[in-house]
């Protein structure tokens, strides 16, 4: 398990912010349009597939995380939300202040 990724069970989004990631590694096919959407997100190991299986995201890279899980055509990224929210607390870009 690399430092970036949770132990399961671990409730790091219990403050209600950021997203958790689950990748499904036997459904990674290598496309990379994950990493292609979020690469400070998702990182892939030597062969172009998903390098870890759960991640906690915070919330300033939440909608970088919802692009790039919806980019994957075999679906192997699901978002879990904080608090059982039903999307993602950022629906739009972030914006520069």
């Amino acid at each position: 398990m690399s430092e970036r990724e949770v132990a399961p069970g671990d409730d790091a989004t219990a403050d209600g912010t950021g997203v958790r990631v689950r990748a499904h590694p036997g459904l990674c096919q290598g496309w990379g349009n994950c990493h292609q959407f979020a690469p400070e997100v998702y990182p892939l190991d030597a062969d172009g597939h998903l390098d870890l299986h759960l991640l906690d995201v915070p919330d300033e890279h939440a909608y970088s995380a919802l692009l790039g899980a919806s980019a994957c055509p075999e679906r192997a990224i699901t978002l879990i939300m904080p608090n059982g929210a039903p999307r993602p607390p950022r629906l739009r870009p972030p914006v520069a202040p």
